[in-house]
């Protein structure tokens, strides 16, 4: 297509991974995704403060660009801001004290990477379970359809039954499916837990905190972290499949990837019955050893198209073998087998939402590996049944809506 200009249509988005009531907290505040320095985001987050007694939520900070500190939001008044992967965020002295206040001193173990990922839900229900609306999940979902084409977004991460009882009074529940934590599992009632498509478990953490679990070192030292020894997993996958409830597990890294489908082959071997779906979340640095293996298990891989674009931000940190392994998308379909639409589904997690950049990274990726063509993306990522298209254009290599 490099070099050519052509129009074309698709139908609205699915977006099979997402955050939508975390997502709808921060309607109102800040995004971050196409600040390039320090000096430029402290001058937006200045600019945007809320109200005395209100945080003002900021996403999308691609921390590869620059550094940030609660010093250089002393001006910023009561901030949160997340990075792109939303695995780490920095609090203004203002809002550091507000959270004080309103959950306590659980606030002062954010700073621990290790518990901040085994935690991460909790950090996350904070700020949806202060922000969150009906009003806000409304125009989240307006927003999403008008600006991005996504008609349907599912809940990753489900605060609770209160969650539950927004989205039906929003009018939204045929737009979504919830999945719930273990823990979060254990408090609803058996009328939520109907509602409920499945458990999602987190396994390591993710590639812009470093966090993510990797077999060959980050070129700054370490190889993230496995939230689970293999006992504590097996025990933990027993449990889920107890509910008889599907199953999403995160896993990025590739030393996440193989842990998990080790101990699912192990436990799917004695299991009297397995999830209705089971899905590897993520699953960016995976191997064509792993994939034929998480494929002959039934493992569904939900995948993010515009993950790939981490093979360019992420230079300061990853070695080339991962640079280049990201998002694997051809050997996958071309070498295991995987079926964009049957056992290969996307989504966004919110990094960013939507088509546009989707697209971009599918047609145009940094890598070759990484490429898909327009029918391919469409049939992951597409509604078949929806009515309304979106129209774009290609020039050169570059997308845009129309």
């Amino acid at each position: 297509m490099t070099g050519a200009s052509n129009r074309f249509e698709i139908p609205y988005l699915m977006d099979r991974h997402c955050h939508p009531l975390f997502y709808a907290s921060c309607i109102d505040g800040v995004a971050l995704n196409d600040v390039q320095t320090k000096s430029e985001c402290v001058e937006r987050l200045v600019a945007s403060q809320k109200p005395v007694g209100e945080i003002n939520v900021a996403t999308g900070w691609i921390d590869s660009r620059f550094n940030l500190t609660r010093e250089d939001l002393k001006d910023a008044g009561a901030v949160a801001v997340f990075n792109l992967s939303l695995h780490g965020v920095v609090l203004s002295a203002e809002a550091y004290e507000l959270l004080l206040k309103k959950i306590g001193p659980a606030v002062d173990r954010w700073s621990d990477q290790r518990w901040f990922e085994t935690n991460l839900n909790e950090v996350w229900n904070c700020f949806a379970k202060l922000n969150g609306t009906v009003d806000r999940l409304q125009r989240y979902f307006d927003w999403l359809r008008e600006s991005h084409g996504v008609v349907y977004a599912e809940e990753l991460l489900l605060v609770g039954e209160h969650e539950i009882d927004l989205f039906e009074q929003a009018g939204l529940i045929e737009r979504t499916r919830f999945w719930s934590s273990p823990a979060t599992w254990e408090t609803l009632s058996p009328a939520a837990r109907e509602k409920v498509e499945g458990l999602k478990l987190f396994t390591d953490g993710a590639l812009g905190v470093r966090t993510a679990a990797v077999h060959q070192p980050y070129l700054t030292g370490g190889t993230g972290m496995l939230l689970y020894t293999d006992d504590q997993l097996s025990a933990t996958l027993q449990g889920c499949f107890a509910t008889r409830k599907s199953l999403a597990i995160h896993a990025i890294g590739d030393r996440a990837i193989d842990q998990v489908v080790d101990t699912l082959e192990k436990v799917l071997a004695k299991a009297p019955h397995r999830p209705p779906t089971l899905r590897i979340e993520h699953a960016q640095l995976i191997t064509a050893a792993t994939a034929r293996r998480a494929k002959s298990l039934g493992i569904v891989l939900s995948m993010q198209p515009n993950f790939s674009d981490d093979s360019s931000q992420y230079v300061d940190r990853l070695p080339d073998l991962y640079l280049q392994g990201n998002n694997p998308f051809r050997m996958l379909i071309d070498t295991v087998g995987y079926v964009p639409g049957d056992d290969l589904i996307f989504g966004s997690d919110g990094m960013p939402h939507g088509a546009r950049f989707a697209l971009q990274q599918s047609l145009f990726p940094p890598f070759e590996n990484q490429r898909m063509t327009l029918d391919e993306f469409v049939a992951g990522y597409c509604d078949p049944n929806s009515d309304d298209r979106l129209g774009f254009e290609i020039v050169g290599e570059t997308v845009d809506y129309q």
